[in-house]
């Protein structure tokens, strides 16, 4: 039922799944949905270059206020055997959910809630 839907889990795992239109909204609430506090969220995506509609999750991903996002080419040792490794490059995304005292601190401020020196 309902309870099983938004369960939240310390792993989620995911590669190459955004190529449509709406797929980066959709994957990037799921992962706001069911990661756990302090959870990690990896996938191996090809880079925005080569697969359509990857720079959309990138930007939400990087932009989001409860999410810590780092991402980094995959090593060479990774993609060996792979064959289209040689034409298509691939990053590995590392995604980590804040607990709510870390949302709190990082917090963008709003434009009522911000403050000029004197």
């Amino acid at each position: 039922g309902c309870e099983a839907a938004l369960q939240q889990h310390e792993v989620l795992l995911a590669a190459d799944i955004v190529n449509g239109d709406g797929l980066s909204e959709q994957v990037e609430r799921m992962v706001r949905l069911h990661l756990a506090p302090r959870g990690l969220f990896l996938m191996v995506a090809p880079r925005p270059f080569h697969r359509h509609r990857v720079d959309e999750l990138r930007g939400l991903l990087l932009a989001s206020d409860t999410l810590q996002t780092a991402i980094a080419p995959v090593p060479e040792w990774l993609s060996a055997g792979i064959e289209e490794a040689a034409d298509i490059k691939h990053e590995l995304y590392v995604v980590q959910r804040r607990t709510p005292c870390e949302m709190e601190r990082f917090k963008r401020p709003s434009r009522n809630e911000e403050t000029t020196s004197l």
